[in-house]
């Protein structure tokens, strides 16, 4: 190649200011070391040139192990310049820049040959990512339909990375992932825009919850005073679920049920623990019954107990007692079904009657007789009888019945007072002083009539509706409310006698407002006369006819 000499003209005229120094050369492109070569800046281009006029190279120049590039007019090129498709910059001085590069606020980098990097580049095992003017990305950026985070330093994220308040999952290649995540055997979810879910999800139709770490639970969990069933894949366990052999209900949004429910026009109870009840369940201190399903049981007769309308069961028949005789016996009762109507019928206040020693003795038998047919009753008609509550007196004087030894004093009346329990009662009393008939000279007068009297106080107060049955033998008629008494009329074929004598038990229930009748047997033989006769048959006819009438 030509070496060309340069003319140094100095005027400022033509050339403007000029400034010369010495430097070394080695040409890129095979020309010889090169002395005295004088670096030249004309109107701030820099240009090399041989003291001795020799020839300036253009293109590529290494100088001191730098790189410069010459421009067509021999020119050193500064800033960004393309090559050959490549971009690459010179520093003020025309020194080809390599490795980080800060620049009007955006970071660069050259490689070590000078070209300027795009697109994605791995340094330092840390991946980068250019965009195509080799400004170094930040933050997020969507790449060939992934997305990428970056940090402020341009490393490209991996694995989690907390972002403003969320959490983000990015994998060993860095792109954003989503949906479902399986990871050290826990399982995550990540919405469409890549944030971690915490919290109740909805995803498919199906609810879910992840904790704060955003792991998905499974199992029981107890959230905001809520308890809820996860399953194993996590869903919300909805409507029916047996675990560990109970039985269990959710709601629709996965709540944990607990005390009573209605569910598919049944009713069920469940206890605190969200267990569904079976069998027999003490409630506010109510009995119910719950079939093997779980539903409440209603309107039948389970083990000897009444369930009623609402389920509430009771027993059909309790005992108990309502106070003492004279010589400290107890004075009892039966009492059958739990209703609002009250029917009380009272057995043998004389313990002797006039057919035999003892024969109140046969009262009581037909007394309890009665209970256990009323007993089987409710087994077939719990629904017509549920209304009434009835309370059978077996003996009211059994001091009279078992001590006593006349039916002129003490059998018929109490064996301490010698008080004739039937004529002492308030209503229309008039005292006695017969053997037979004994009352003292004021109502109540024996510890008999005084229970008694206050039992029927208590068991009458409140009902709906009120019937009282004396029952005495052996006179074969009732007497008091007709209306009452046909039913044992029509069994019996008694006469009624419509009226209510001074001080008898009758004569005060009907003063409360109870239909009243005393129930007076036909004269009998013998004990198996009363049975073949079916005295107490007859009576439960009489009972049970009152009850699904009235």
């Amino acid at each position: 190649m030509k070496r060309k000499s340069i003319a140094l003209v100095l005027s400022l005229g033509l050339l403007g200011s000029v400034t010369l120094g010495s430097i070394e050369t080695v040409y890129a492109e095979g020309n010889k070391n090169t002395t005295n070569i004088s670096e030249v800046k004309v109107d701030n281009k820099v240009e090399l040139s041989d003291k001795k006029n020799k020839e300036i190279k253009n293109g590529w120049e290494i100088i001191n192990d730098k790189w410069y590039y010459h421009e067509s007019d021999g020119s050193l090129a500064t800033g960004f310049k393309k090559i050959n498709d490549e971009w690459y910059r010179f520093d003020n001085n025309g020194e080809m820049q390599v490795g980080w590069q800060y620049i009007n606020d955006i970071w660069y980098h050259f490689r070590d040959n000078g070209p300027m990097d795009t697109g994605w580049r791995k340094i330092n095992n840390d991946w980068y990512y250019f965009n195509n003017d080799g400004e170094m990305q930040t933050g997020w950026q969507s790449i060939g339909n992934k997305r990428y985070h970056f940090r402020d330093n341009g490393v490209m994220d991996t694995g989690w990375r907390s972002l403003g308040s969320d959490w983000y999952l990015l994998n060993s290649d860095g792109e954003m992932q989503t949906g479902w995540q399986h990871i050290n055997n826990i399982w995550y979810h990540l919405e469409d825009d890549g944030k971690m879910n915490t919290g109740w999800q909805d995803i498919n139709g199906d609810k879910y919850y992840f904790n704060n770490s955003g792991e998905m639970q499974t199992g029981w969990q107890y959230i905001n005073d809520i308890w809820y069933h996860l399953r194993e894949n996590g869903p919300a366990d909805t409507g029916w679920r047996k675990i560990n052999n109970d039985w269990y209900y959710f709601d629709n949004i996965g709540k944990m049920q607990t005390s009573w429910q209605d569910i598919d026009n049944s009713t069920y109870y469940f206890n605190d623990n969200g267990v569904m009840s079976i069998g027999w369940r003490t409630i506010e201190s109510e009995w119910y019954y719950f079939n093997n399903s779980g539903a409440k049981e209603s309107n039948k007769v389970i083990d000897d107990w009444y369930l009623d309308k609402n389920g509430v069961g009771n027993q059909i028949v309790t005992e108990g007692v309502y106070g003492k005789s004279g010589k400290g016996r107890d004075l009892e009762y039966y009492r059958i079904g739990h209703g609002k109507k009250v029917l009380f019928s009272v057995f043998g206040v004389h313990g002797y009657e006039d057919a035999w020693s003892g024969d109140s003795q046969e009262l009581k038998i037909i007394a309890e007789k009665s209970v256990n047919r009323l007993r089987s009753e409710y087994n077939t008609k719990g629904i017509d009888l549920s209304e009434w509550s009835v309370y059978i007196i077996p003996s009211a004087n059994p001091d009279g019945r078992i001590d006593g030894w006349t039916n002129n004093g003490p059998g018929r009346t109490t064996v301490t007072t010698k008080n004739d329990i039937n004529r002492s009662f308030p209503t229309g009393f008039s005292p006695f002083y017969s053997a037979r008939n004994y009352t003292g000279p004021t109502a109540l007068g024996s510890p008999e009539a005084k229970a008694l009297y206050g039992f029927i106080n208590k068991t009458m107060e409140g009902a709906t509706e009120k019937v009282l049955l004396d029952v005495h033998g052996w006179e074969n008629k009732t007497i008091g409310n007709p209306s009452i008494a046909r039913y044992f009329d029509n069994e019996f074929g008694f006469r009624n006698i419509n009226k209510y004598p001074g001080g008898f038990v009758i004569t005060y229930g009907n003063a409360i407002g109870a239909k009243s009748v005393l129930v007076e047997f036909p004269v009998p033989y013998s004990h198996q006369d009363i049975l073949r006769r079916d005295f107490s048959g007859k009576f439960a006819n009489g009972l049970v006819n009152i009850l699904l009438n009235n």
